[in-house]
């Protein structure tokens, strides 16, 4: 089991990256397929909210 220091990093890398895909989805409306790219993003952002909850008793 990886140590709260290590997930916690990792939380942090997670939610960066939510931050940078919620900005892409923004600047993509409107173009081709940003239908698809909004539905796969709501998607990954329910499992990577899922996951964190799932670790943060673990580490807080």
């Amino acid at each position: 089991m990886h140590n709260c220091v290590e997930i916690n990093e990792k939380k942090k890398k997670i939610e960066a990256m939510r931050l940078k895909l919620k900005e892409a989805v923004r600047r993509a409306k409107g173009d081709f397929g940003s239908f698809e790219v909004y539905a796969i993003s709501r998607q990954l952002d329910e499992m990577i909210l899922e996951y964190m909850d799932l670790a943060k008793g673990k580490c807080e």
